[in-house]
């Protein structure tokens, strides 16, 4: 072969490729809008494709079924249950043809709609089915009668990440969690708005003019730890209140109606006429607003603590250099910072970071 066959043998080989993926990620769409049995078959069928001689690699393997965990005849698994006893044994039968394994774990990986490892346990076990549409979890459990099994053992959210520290890190949590954003990144804002003409560094009028722009200290605030956190994140409730920016933000001037009447300002903002009582009411809010500032040491207490009460399993896949390493299972996500922390906040939603529990 020539170097002209070869180069065209591998363009034919990636269109190939590319051709199979997409006829792969088609049917994942199809699996997590309709959860049905054929839809599941066409997508182990499509991915059947890409495998040398058309069928699954885990066919014929030697394996020894248990209560929970049945081979299929087609080299699938299926499972009565989804827990750490049989997502272990999942683990290990990957294992088995591990470069297949991580082949199925990379299938659409730049796909932003398509979770790491979602088509690869849809392939591999029979009767998981992919959330979507409404469902509010990422894999969902099917029984004989192909009706969904109740949770917790029916349903469970699916991660990738990769340890550091000790953690297993930058990874966000579940639909159901989603509350916990709204209600408490908001705060961290709180704290940054008190303090921040008195800290230097990000001072918004001068050296912190850059890390407030696009979305800074509201929506984008980087890890913990990072450029923005450092400066609030060990504050004190006793820094907090030495530093509050009350004094600096509240202004006396002459407004632009009523002949220049002496209004007030919090922040640029008018709130009234320095003789309405209504203005005296809303300074009174904005002190004691101010001065019920938390620390982020209690508002990661709290976050942590939502998430704790909030009982959804999860499944993590670590992972490295896009290889799997391990599986990492909990029946609910632990509500004690000794055990789960932040880990940043980008787009206005937190991350964290958890210490391992493998399969």
């Amino acid at each position: 072969m020539d170097r002209y066959d070869f180069e065209r043998a591998l363009h034919s080989a990636a269109k190939t490729n590319a051709e199979n993926e997409a006829l792969i990620i088609e049917s994942y769409i199809g699996v997590a809008s309709t959860g049905s049995k054929a839809a599941q078959q066409n997508l182990f069928n499509s991915i059947n494709k890409t495998f040398k001689r058309n069928k699954c690699p885990w066919q014929g393997v030697e394996f020894t079924s248990t209560s929970d965990v049945k081979q299929q005849p087609d080299g699938r698994l299926w499972l009565s249950k989804m827990d750490a006893n049989t997502f272990g044994v999942v683990f290990k039968y990957l294992m088995l043809n591990a470069n297949e394994a991580n082949q199925l774990l990379n299938i659409g990986r730049d796909d932003n709609g398509i979770g790491a490892g979602e088509i690869m346990l849809a392939y591999i076990v029979e009767n998981i089915k992919i959330g979507g549409g409404s469902a509010d979890t990422d894999l969902e459990l099917y029984n004989e009668k192909w009706s969904p099994i109740k949770p917790p053992s029916g349903k469970c959210e699916l991660k990738e990440a990769q340890i550091s520290k000790g953690m297993l890190q930058n990874w966000r949590t579940g639909a159901k969690h989603q509350g916990i954003n709204s209600d408490y990144v908001p705060e961290l804002t709180a704290l940054y708005d008190a303090v921040k003409y008195k800290i230097k560094e990000i001072n918004p009028d001068g050296d912190g003019k850059d890390m407030a722009a696009s979305g800074g200290w509201v929506n984008e605030w980087g890890t913990v730890g990072g450029k923005r956190f450092k400066h609030i994140q060990n504050l004190t409730k006793t820094d907090i209140q030495a530093l509050s920016s009350s004094e600096r933000d509240f202004k006396i001037g002459p407004g632009e109606e009523d002949n220049g009447a002496l209004v007030i300002k919090f922040n640029d903002v008018e709130l009234g006429k320095l003789s309405d009582s209504k203005t005296a009411e809303k300074i009174k809010s904005i002190i004691e607003t101010e001065s019920s500032v938390r620390t982020f040491t209690e508002i990661q207490n709290d976050v942590i603590s939502a998430v704790g009460d909030i009982s959804t399993p999860f499944l993590f896949i670590e992972s490295k250099a896009q290889k799997i390493v391990a599986f990492h299972y909990y029946k609910r996500l632990p509500g004690k910072t000794s055990e789960l922390q932040i880990y940043s906040i980008t787009q206005g939603k937190f991350k964290y970071k958890i210490k391992p529990n493998r399969v």
